[in-house]
């Protein structure tokens, strides 16, 4: 069995704890991430964020809070986009099952 990335410890530490993620660094990371795909999404995630918490239009629920909020918004997006890059993985180095 492989040892995992660096990135990957991260990512299970993160959600070991998830209390103790930094946001701010993780959208510093992001932002400056090469991959157009994940600030794609992030930019998208962020603008639905944003929408909710100021949403007063009456036809939806108010956010009661604001940090778990964005802690889900963001804990779903980079679940996602993980998911995808583990899947790509997968599929380049087993090309037979697919």
């Amino acid at each position: 069995m492989t040892k995992p990335s660096k990135e990957v410890e991260k990512i299970e530490q993160l959600l070991a704890d998830p209390w103790a993620v930094d946001i701010e660094e993780l959208w510093q990371q992001a932002a400056h991430n090469p991959d157009k795909d994940l600030r794609k999404r992030i930019t998208s995630t962020s603008r639905r964020y944003f929408n909710a918490m100021r949403n007063n239009d009456g036809k939806h629920e108010p956010v009661k809070n604001a940090e778990n909020y964005l802690y889900g918004t963001m804990q779903n997006l980079f679940g996602v986009w993980w998911n995808k890059q583990a899947n790509e993985k997968y599929r380049a180095t087993h090309p037979d099952n697919f």
